[in-house]
């Protein structure tokens, strides 16, 4: 069975690469780009991550964009029972 605390020790400073729909700076034309999070805390059925930031080449003008993020918080709805 994989409670929080066994949660917490698997992922803690893990790297992950999440896909987001993101808007290009310059002509604002959304697409998916895969952000890199590692993961601070697990904790209170939510698992958090670091702040950070990327650059992208936008689909639609070519210019490179960016993106900045404070954290990044995905709620545990479900754990896995034995």
């Amino acid at each position: 069975m994989i409670d929080e605390a066994k949660l917490h020790d698997i992922l803690l400073d893990n790297l992950f690469l999440l896909p987001f729909e993101v808007p290009c700076e310059f002509c604002d034309h959304k697409q998916e780009v895969t952000l890199p999070v590692r993961v601070t805390e697990v904790k209170d059925g939510l698992i958090k991550g670091s702040s950070g930031s990327a650059f992208f080449p936008c689909t639609n003008c070519g210019r490179p964009a960016g993106i900045d993020w404070d954290a990044v918080n995905i709620q545990i709805t479900q754990f896995l029972k034995g």
